[in-house]
Formats: structure tokens, C-alpha cells, sequence
């Protein structure tokens, strides 16, 4: 007979937060909006020259693909893609501020993603949201 020497301890398994996965989608379903709409406007408008539009619209397909990036290390719990989703947003939410101040006219066109955006930013801020990706 062998004698154990205490409790038999199972091996520890962190759990997700049900709202990562919403995240990871939100940030997926963003990142898709943001290829397809910078990448035909870019085509569309500024055609084959790269003129100032097109430059910017490109610049809105690489926040796509970072979004896309997120989307899939939220979903498999990597520390970075924590970090990253939340500058992200962060930075997206200062963009859209930037924008509103600038022409106040444009906060029915902002208002929703600004709102995301801080929903986004409170929720992984969360002290178990955050202690998950530890």
C-alpha cells in the first residue's frame, strides 16, 4: 500500500469570462468592417494612384488586420492580445473623440462606436476579466 501525502490536487484551470468571446467577436466583426471598408474605398475612390485618401483608407485595413490579430488572442486567452485590444480601443475611442470635437456634427455617426468603445475599455479593466489573462 502506498501513502499519499496529502490532498490530491487538480491541476488549476482558469476560466474565460463569457464576455472575452464577445469581445474577441466584436473585435472580429470590426476588424472585417474595417479591411472591406478601407480596402474598397481606397480602390474605389482613390483608384490606383495612392493619393492622400487612399493612404488613409490603407491605414484603416492594417487597423483591420490588428483588430483580426486581437480577435484571435482574446479568444485563446493571450496576455498581448489583452494588451492590445485594450490600447486599441483606447486609442480608437481618442481617434473618435478627436473627430467629434473637431465637427460636433459628426457624433451621430461616432456615438455608437465611441460607446463600444468604452464598454470595451470598462469591462476589460474588470478586476476578474483582468486577473484572467494573468
Amino acid at each position: 500500500m502506498s501513502e499519499s501525502s496529502g490532498p490530491v490536487q487538480m491541476p488549476s484551470y482558469s476560466i474565460i469570462p463569457s464576455g472575452v468571446h464577445l469581445v474577441a467577436v466584436l473585435n472580429l466583426v470590426i476588424g472585417m468592417f474595417a479591411i472591406f471598408t478601407g480596402g474598397t474605398v481606397a480602390f474605389v475612390v482613390a483608384g490606383s494612384e495612392l493619393t492622400l485618401v487612399g493612404s488613409f483608407q490603407m491605414g484603416t485595413v492594417v487597423i483591420g488586420i490588428i483588430h483580426l490579430i486581437a480577435a484571435g488572442g482574446l479568444w485563446n486567452q493571450k496576455l498581448w492580445a489583452w494588451w492590445l485590444s485594450f490600447l486599441i480601443s483606447f486609442f480608437g475611442l481618442l481617434v473618435n473623440l478627436s473627430i467629434v470635437l473637431l465637427d460636433y456634427t459628426q457624433i451621430q455617426v461616432y456615438f455608437l462606436a465611441m460607446m463600444l468603445r468604452i464598454v470595451i475599455l470598462i469591462y476589460l479593466l474588470e478586476p476578474p476579466v483582468r486577473d484572467s489573462f494573468k
